[in-house]
């Protein structure tokens, strides 16, 4: 049932409503400009968004090589431990070598509120989103 307003691309009218809570950035500082707004949606909206775009589209991106080497924690087979364990050696043999060497790791951790929806979409699309999946993310 989650997934049948992914694939007609409208979002169910109860998962548009959402709900609003502004935590303060620092406390007793109520000041609008040091909130931090958090937008609550039901929770099978999350947990659909999480099935259908999540878990799919990371595994397409996997198949058809399209993640970077550094992102272990998302899909199976790879562990977090994986990941640090392979910066520890690179930066290692950076030192032991006397070479220069330079790391570029892109996060979007406490990004989320910045990124524009609309742009984020399309390059989903692009990388293998279905267009109807695409249409009803655009709906909430």
């Amino acid at each position: 049932m989650m997934s049948i307003p992914f694939q007609g691309g409208s979002a169910r009218s109860r998962w548009t409503k959402v709900t609003d809570i502004m935590l303060e950035k620092e406390e007793n500082n109520p000041c609008c400009h040091r909130l931090h707004v958090l937008a609550l949606f039901k929770s099978d909206v999350n947990q659909a968004k999480q099935i259908i775009i999540g878990q799919t589209l990371a595994h397409h991106l996997n198949d058809n090589n399209m993640l970077p080497n550094m992102l272990y924690g998302l899909l199976p087979g790879k562990q977090c431990l994986s990941v640090v364990l392979k910066k520890v050696l690179c930066h290692d043999y950076i030192r032991i070598m006397k070479t220069a060497g330079a790391f570029i790791e892109n996060d979007a951790i406490g990004c989320y509120d910045r990124l524009v929806n609309n742009l984020v979409r399309m390059i989903l699309v692009k990388r293998g989103l279905p267009a109807s999946v695409a249409a009803c993310v655009g709906d909430l």
